[in-house]
């Protein structure tokens, strides 16, 4: 394990506390100066930096960089007056690197960094309760393959476009943090940290300096690309890219992979003409595989999953009465209701891709308030009602919502200066980017058309397509990915709807999950995984992306899934799955603050806490609601 050597205080200014901090210039990060500069030339004005950290990678002779790639204003074919500069860490695989393909791995939000997946997930690494010392992760996915996390779009994560001095503040009554700029002049004290009030360095916080729509996204993960396998030609094998993505990743993956493919049309058949006239000379990047990992692909689509999930879920947890969930089901499928209405303003996006024109806005909430009431007012079945009425987790139902796992360590990791230096990063880290988060809400991207059509694209070019969900996630659940993963258009629909469900086995045999495989189209439903699957199912998830890479049946390995390669079972995967309680106890860390009570966070306040590793531990206590919570289905009624 590797721990950090010293620690002078949270340079990253995500939480921190005034008696962990000695000085205020250890809070605004410093470019390296070791850094490796390379000019891509296929793509002429886009750039990059990296170093070699010596951080998270425990393997011998497996090298990981960490840097920017950095994209001009005006490079986008779309009004992109901002610099981008994009965050990455890239790792080796363990055997023959030189040879090995590349995975790429992100996480959705839109906004949320993907060192959420680097550290909770796939990454070679896990951060101890101590938020300083890592451990290395058995089933780490750069066992098999290169390994590329990005924080996009940017303003995500490390990512910035212009560097800023702020603030960071915590409203209690509101839960969350508000960032605010502010030059702090030569001769102005800069205030001390302290759990609620930090300094440090930030983007712009604009929303109009960052993508609002996937397809703008897609475009700088291109130019991304286009300089990243240039730079490390070193990797031979870089242009063959499996691209996962979790969440709204599930727009992100199937977005960005379709216009890899596309655009390696246009190089094909000398048609690719670069933006704003400009002279490129790209390579094809070819995509091997698109994987998506608890993904919300097609809104209207999956919405109807939450019914099924609410009154006859799995783990007989119902939240929905039963004849309840069939007259709101039958309200949202019926010819004329809630889905057809949104399929019709999905339509409009067409000319309003931008939200600019508010036609897109005004489809959906004339819906909202018409053929979707009953879905929408009457009844807590969306995500957010869910956690407040019932006090579960969106991302786990049987655990409450002030829940840590999967543990978040890495966040205060994350905030030390001795990390930052090793990475090399410009700004503090933020999770989870609000004006990211805005932006895409602007646009109604949500209810974006096209992603089912991707993957079926996708699917008939021979591209392998793995969609692996949890079985106890509540916010993008299994039932709306089995409904999306047969909704897709493709010339084996049919036989992949006739395929059945068939388990799937570890190395030790034990059953963790069931798959319906046709050829190079899967769907799996991993058992006892919330959101973030691969985080509770360690091996489960490495065996099926193992053999999804080597064209394998997800089920056991041992046979080559070949164009006719069909699984056998039942219809519907109807495997019954134990309760396991309501999780762990509920402790107060800093880096999230959910598991506060009132006591502790008036404590951080007033400045009387006592904290360590980032954990208050005076006062004690958690939020006082560590209990399995009883209710009344379909009432709300909490007991």
């Amino acid at each position: 394990m590797r721990s950090v050597l010293s620690y002078s205080g949270p340079a990253a200014v995500l939480f921190a506390t005034a008696y962990l901090t000695k000085s205020a210039s250890a809070r605004f990060p410093q470019p390296a100066k070791d850094d490796v500069k390379f000019n891509s030339t296929r793509v002429p004005g886009v750039s990059i930096s990296y170093r070699n950290p010596n951080i998270c990678e425990e393997t011998p002779n497996v090298e990981s960089y960490s840097g920017y790639i950095q994209i001009p204003p005006n490079t986008l074919d779309y009004k992109q007056d901002y610099p981008i500069n994009t965050f990455f860490w890239f790792f080796e695989a363990h055997n023959d690197s030189a040879n090995a393909p590349l995975t790429v791995w992100m996480n959705g939000g839109p906004g949320s960094s993907s060192m959420n997946g680097l550290f909770e997930e796939v990454g070679p690494c896990d951060v101890k309760n101590d938020s300083k010392t890592t451990v290395k992760r058995e089933f780490a996915w750069n066992r098999l393959t290169n390994l590329l996390f990005i924080d996009q779009p940017v303003q995500v994560g490390f990512s910035y476009d212009t560097l800023n001095n702020g603030t960071r503040t915590f409203d209690h009554k509101a839960k969350g943090f508000k960032d605010t700029l502010k030059n702090f002049t030569a001769t102005e004290t800069i205030p001390s940290n302290n759990a609620t009030y930090m300094v440090g360095t930030f983007p712009s916080l604009s929303v109009n300096n960052t993508a609002n729509n996937t397809d703008i996204a897609a475009q700088a993960f291109w130019y991304g690309m286009q300089t990243f396998t240039e730079a490390f030609s070193q990797y031979k094998k870089l242009d063959e890219v499996s691209i996962y993505g979790q969440s709204y990743g599930g727009h992100f993956a199937p977005r960005f992979s379709a216009y890899l493919e596309q655009t390696n049309e246009r190089i094909g058949n000398n048609t690719f003409k670069a933006p704003r006239g400009r002279t490129e000379k790209p390579a094809k990047l070819n995509v091997k595989t698109l994987g998506v990992v608890s993904g919300c692909i097609d809104y209207p689509t999956q919405y109807a999953g939450f019914y099924t999930l609410g009154a006859n879920n799995t783990y007989d947890i119902p939240f929905l009465n039963q004849s309840i969930a069939s007259t709101l089901l039958n309200q949202y499928t019926k010819s004329g209701g809630c889905k057809d209405a949104y399929l019709e303003c999905q339509k409009l996006m067409k000319d309003d891709p931008w939200g600019d024109k508010g036609t897109v806005r005004a489809c959906i909430e004339k819906a909202n308030k018409g053929v979707c009431s009953i879905v929408h007012d009457q009844q807590p079945v969306t995500d957010f009602e869910y956690v407040a009425i019932e006090g579960r987790n969106r991302y786990d139902i049987t655990h409450n919502n002030t829940d840590g796992f999967p543990w978040t360590h890495w966040k205060g990791y994350l905030m030390d200066a001795n990390v930052q230096r090793e990475l090399g990063v410009r700004v503090n880290y933020t999770s989870s980017s609000a004006a990211v988060s805005r932006a895409f809400t602007s646009s109604n991207d949500r209810f974006g058309p096209g992603f089912l059509e991707d993957i079926g694209y996708l699917l008939d070019k021979g591209v392998k397509v793995s969609m692996i969900y949890g079985d106890r996630d509540h916010a993008c659940n299994w039932y709306g990915g089995e409904l999306v993963s047969l909704a897709v258009k493709h010339k084996k629909q049919k036989e992949f709807a006739a395929a059945g469900y068939t388990n799937i086995i570890d190395s030790k045999g034990t059953v963790g999950g069931e798959v319906r495989q046709y050829g190079n189209f899967s769907f799996s439903r991993v058992y006892q995984a919330g959101h973030a699957v691969p985080a509770y199912a360690q091996e489960i998830s490495f065996r099926i992306f193992e053999r999804t890479h080597n064209g394998m049946d997800i089920g056991t390995g041992k046979e080559k899934a070949l164009d006719a390669f069909s699984t056998k079972g039942g219809s519907q995967s109807t495997t019954k799955t134990k309760n396991e309680g309501f999780g762990p106890a509920p402790q107060c860390y800093l880096p999230d603050f959910k598991g506060c009570n009132e006591e502790q966070m008036n404590a951080l306040n007033n400045g009387t806490a006592v904290v360590e590793n980032y954990y208050v531990v005076k006062p004690t206590g958690g939020i006082g609601f560590n209990r399995p919570v009883k209710s009344t289905a379909g009432t709300g009624i909490v007991n």
